[in-house]
């Protein structure tokens, strides 16, 4: 018999969480990227200095330079404009009529 619609669901695994398998797929496949990496990082060496293109170059100069150091942080644009004289002004009228409407 289904279950009626609107039920919360029971059992099962919580969100978000791995399975087993998951866990060991995961390890595995960071473990044989990691055996690798002296020869990647050649690679990328090998690239950034004698790559066909410009493009090539940069972007495994950039590669080197990411896995050396991690990647930049993005900046944030913390700029914001207040019209301090209208937001007084807004402050005023909402106090008024907060005291209007206790005084009642």
């Amino acid at each position: 018999m289904p279950k009626p619609k609107g039920l919360p669901k029971t059992g099962g695994r919580r969100v978000g969480s791995l399975n087993v398998a998951t866990k060991h797929t995961k390890q595995a496949l960071e473990q044989l990227a990691q055996d690798h990496t002296e020869a990647a990082l050649q690679v990328l060496v090998e690239v950034m200095k004698h790559g066909q293109s410009d493009a090539a170059r940069v972007s495994a100069a950039n590669a080197l330079l990411d896995r050396g150091y991690g990647k930049p942080r993005q900046g944030l644009d913390h700029s914001v404009k207040v019209d301090a004289v209208g937001l007084g002004a807004r402050l005023n009228a909402a106090q008024a009529r907060v005291l209007a409407s206790e005084a009642d």
